[in-house]
């Protein structure tokens, strides 16, 4: 079975009906197609975004994008898109053009939204192309092993994702208490 980067199993198109869910970001109108196994921590990831970012990057008004079979654009292998790990925020005001986009506040609000995904050894279950050597600050994953600047000790795992989840008490549809 092909993987994704971040060692999440890749699904195909034929296989996206039963491996996808559509879970709507909590706060907001916008919906997310994503592996049904990480859904809620990414939907409550997407509503912290959109809960604490400034007007110009709300979810409500501007494009969200999530699972996409493709071939991942700066490295060899499978998008993590393609496994559905991966949330392209906004990318009307945070370009792809290795630029950056965001204020020093929005970078610190990021950062802080993602230190809450954490799991008991410190591992940071996201990781942000904020903070990369190629600045891609729409883009947010499931972490992998080669993300130590963000705080990543290890590719995140779905033993990860469900620690996180239980410890931010997030429910099945992405809403959490603040």
């Amino acid at each position: 079975m092909a993987t994704s980067l971040n060692g999440w199993p890749v699904i195909t198109p034929a296989l996206a009906p039963l491996q996808l869910w559509t879970i709507t970001i909590p706060g907001t109108k916008r919906t997310l197609r994503i592996a049904k196994p990480a859904a809620p921590l990414l939907a409550a990831f997407a509503a912290d975004w959109h809960r604490l970012m400034p007007a110009r990057l709300k979810l409500d008004t501007g494009p969200v994008a999530c699972w996409c079979y493709r071939q991942a654009r700066a490295a060899n292998g499978f998008s993590d898109h393609a496994s559905a790990t991966a949330l392209d925020l906004r990318w009307d005001v945070l370009k792809a053009d290795n630029k950056r986009h965001m204020t020093d506040q929005e970078l610190g609000t990021l950062r802080a939204i993602l230190g809450k995904y954490v799991t008991a050894d410190g591992h940071h279950v996201l990781a942000s192309g904020a903070f990369w050597g190629k600045t891609d600050e729409m883009h947010t994953e499931l972490s992998q092993g080669w993300d130590r600047a963000n705080g990543a000790k290890r590719t995140t795992t779905l033993k990860d994702v469900q620690q996180v989840i239980e410890r931010l008490h997030i429910a099945g549809d992405g809403t959490r208490p603040i």
